[in-house]
């Protein structure tokens, strides 16, 4: 049984609708940026620059406010994990018991004849 201190897997790392939205604002963000140099490279010289840098523009700035949002969402460094401490997994409480099989899952020695 969970302790009153601990918390759920799902309170320290909430995943719902909301951060998998600031996540595909900032992902439609960097997905505009590459549509905006493809556009830029393809047209080459006719490439009309104020539509390309308005493209890159929007993309950049949609990918900041959605990663920022993100951060300031999730806060995702209150909840690090350090790979150096193990994680309690609620059975620290109980000893060690050995490892015995029961008589009809014993070993037999097989000998060829």
């Amino acid at each position: 049984m969970a302790g009153q201190n601990e918390t759920t897997e799902r309170e320290q790392h909430p995943q719902n609708a909301i951060t998998l939205g600031f996540s595909m604002l900032a992902g439609l963000g960097v997905v505009l940026m590459m549509c905006g140099a493809a556009l830029g490279v393809i047209q080459g010289e006719q490439a009309d620059n104020n539509t390309i840098g308005l493209i890159v523009l929007t993309g950049v700035l949609m990918f900041i406010s959605g990663v920022g949002v993100w951060l300031a969402y999730v806060r995702p460094w209150e909840t690090f994990d350090d790979i150096n401490q193990p994680k309690y997994h609620g059975h620290h409480d109980h000893d060690d018991h050995a490892i015995v099989p029961a008589d009809q899952n014993a070993v037999i020695e097989h000998h060829e004849s």
